[in-house]
């Protein structure tokens, strides 16, 4: 919600332009369990025409990964 165009009261309006780009990185550390490294990119806008690269946001992080039959 903090990404995309606002109203007049600050509230988000979503946008018909986007771009997102994601990566990430796991190691095995025991069995089923994996450390992730990631980083997302990316940016909203509300029409092709407010699209500008200069808004585009990063954010990366740390998570863990267990693999079950199941599933994650």
């Amino acid at each position: 919600d903090g990404m995309g165009p606002r109203d007049r009261d600050g509230d988000p309006i979503g946008g018909l332009a986007s771009f997102l780009a994601n990566a990430e990185l796991q190691w095995p550390i025991w069995r089923a369990l994996y450390l992730a490294a990631f980083i997302d990119v990316g940016n909203l806008a509300y029409t092709l025409e407010d699209f500008s690269f200069s808004d585009t946001r990063i954010g990366a992080g740390l998570g863990a990964r267990f693999y079950t039959p199941l599933g994650a």
